[in-house]
């Protein structure tokens, strides 16, 4: 019990850090120029409606692990991001599904990945992604997005020591950063 509150603890005091910083950051990020990485590269059909700077968390629940009996490991459950503009006004919600919300208009986009890269020092950093969209709903500006890049991640990488039988059930929140990138067809 001890280590699953000092592991709670430890993941809230790291986010409050990440979010009090999330507009240094966002102005940190605006105009920094990334190399995307052939496989996630969009083709000439499609057009950028919006690149915002996420910040939030990769969730992992303790489960047991059906391979070792007697063992328990961290599944992936649930990404939980804010999405800034470049002037660090919260613009999209990003949530299980996955999917996004525009907060002006209400409009979503739900993915699923179609192809990911391995991030710098994949140990420490989740991979980077393109997704399509599954779903979307509304007319405003993620009513017609139909692709996502998930881009330069820092951090939400599960913990690398595996959680114990007694921790099952709990959920450790990984800290991350990534750029987002929504696309339409022209």
């Amino acid at each position: 019990m001890k280590r699953k509150a000092s592991i709670i603890l430890s993941s809230l005091a790291v986010v409050v850090l990440l979010f009090s910083s999330c507009k240094k950051e966002v102005a940190a990020q605006a105009g920094n120029t990334i190399e995307i990485p052939a496989t996630l590269k969009t083709d000439a059909s499609e057009v950028l409606v919006a690149s915002y700077y996420g910040v939030g968390t990769q969730n992992y629940e303790a489960q047991a692990d059906p391979a070792n009996a007697g063992q328990a490991k961290w599944v992936f459950i649930e990404p939980v991001a804010n999405l800034y503009d470049a002037k660090g006004n919260l613009v999209i919600l990003h949530a299980k599904g996955p999917i996004w919300q525009y907060t002006a208009d209400g409009s979503t986009v739900t993915g699923s990945a179609i192809a990911n890269v391995p991030a710098a020092v994949a140990s420490q950093n989740i991979p980077w992604l393109l997704l399509s969209n599954k779903a979307n709903t509304g007319t405003g500006l993620l009513g017609n997005v139909n692709l996502i890049q998930r881009l330069d991640t820092k951090g939400g990488v599960a913990p690398v020591t595996p959680p114990t039988l007694a921790m099952i059930g709990s959920t450790v929140k990984v800290p991350y950063t990534a750029l987002y990138n929504f696309y339409k067809k022209k």
